[in-house]
């Protein structure tokens, strides 16, 4: 909707501290040194991995510090963790002149503006956000009272949308609960359960390149998601003609953040070295996940940690009869169902917070 207001380029209104090359070889994740924010960490607004050199204090972000990532995908986002190092191709919005416009409006703009920009960037690889172009990005102006309105009005939806995931989290808790009064801590087996190593009670794979005809849209042609390493939206990619996974399995995040179980129940196909496993007739799948998220493996690596199918194959897991797994999957069903219903409400509150961005700031 076009409100009249008036417009100027965002470099008159605010500047921006871009991040530092630091020495890659002075990079760890062995908590040695400084917090160092990288391009993969402005969301989901955590990083692993410390620089131990030297360093200008000019570079240390603060909670409460708005990041955009220029590599990629661009995204801006709100520092809420410790102090930290800011990196190339991560930059800092500079607090802007509040007579004239809020930060936090600044912000709701830059989230749809971003992604627009993103969508009509030119790439042979990676895609890139310049600084020229972030300077000549045009904003509008809405009198400081709109502002006010806006940001009141989406912060509420921001605020539902956070109650809602603190439920799941809630439900998340639950269900781990069970589990461990079901079945004992899984690595200290109290209750003394066989085990088997990893490999031998699942077929263990890894996925490889996207499919050539992967695409965003799943459309009559393209119907069958391809998942890969991330976590928004349980790792979905695209969409692709063909799958490669066709039995109910677990995917396991084997890049960036480690570990990560997600259940596929439908026929799909896995990318980017992402850990496919699924569970022989000794096994019951909802069981597997748990058990797999709590065990939390870990992986190795420099500037990109790693978790591969050779790293997991022998870790010893415990099993359990058989009955009892169904039986506790049975349990967790009716605590699957109330989550499916909490996400249900999170994608309707999205749709809405949506549709009022489109309205305050599409022409």
């Amino acid at each position: 909707m076009n409100h009249g207001w008036n417009k100027k380029k965002l470099g008159e209104l605010t500047d921006f501290k871009y991040g530092y090359p630091f020495d890659s070889k002075k990079f760890n994740m062995d908590c040695n040194g400084m917090p160092l924010i990288r391009i993969r960490d402005v969301v989901p607004g955590r990083t692993s991995t410390y620089y131990d050199g030297e360093f200008s204090d000019e570079y240390i972000i603060k909670s409460g510090d708005y990041l955009i990532g220029m590599d990629g995908e661009f995204n801006i986002a709100r520092w809420n963790s410790y102090e930290a190092l800011l990196n190339q191709r991560v930059c800092k919005v500079m607090s802007a002149d509040n007579n004239v416009m809020l930060n936090q409006f600044l912000y709701f703009f830059l989230k749809i503006e971003l992604k627009r920009i993103e969508e009509y960037t030119p790439f042979v690889t990676v895609k890139h956000l310049s600084a020229k172009t972030l300077n000549n990005i045009i904003i509008p102006i809405p009198p400081l009272n709109i502002q006010n309105k806006l940001v009141s009005e989406l912060d509420k939806i921001n605020e539902l949308i956070g109650v809602k995931r603190s439920q799941l989290k809630d439900l998340d808790a639950l269900a781990q609960s069970l589990f461990y009064e079901t079945f004992g801590d899984p690595i200290d087996n109290p209750k003394g359960w066989e085990t088997e190593k990893f490999g031998n009670i699942c077929e263990l794979s890894a996925g490889g390149d996207k499919p050539a005809d992967t695409q965003k849209e799943m459309n009559a042609e393209r119907n069958i998601p391809v998942y890969s390493n991330g976590i928004d939206n349980e790792g979905l990619y695209g969409y692709t003609s063909e799958p490669r996974i066709t039995k109910p399995s677990l995917t396991i995040s084997g890049r960036g953040t480690l570990g990560v179980p997600f259940i596929r129940k439908t026929p799909y196909v896995p990318i980017i070295r992402l850990i496919v496993a699924i569970p022989t007739s000794v096994v019951n799948l909802s069981f597997l996940y748990y058990l797999v998220k709590i065990m939390k493996f870990g992986g190795k690596g420099a500037a990109i940690p790693q978790l591969t199918v050779p790293m997991v194959k022998d870790v010893v897991l415990p099993v359990p009869p058989l009955a009892l797994q169904e039986q506790f999957a049975e349990r967790i069903e009716a605590i699957e169902e109330q989550k499916r219903q909490v996400e249900a409400s999170i994608a309707d509150l999205k749709t809405l917070l949506a549709s009022r961005m489109d309205y305050w700031f599409n022409d």
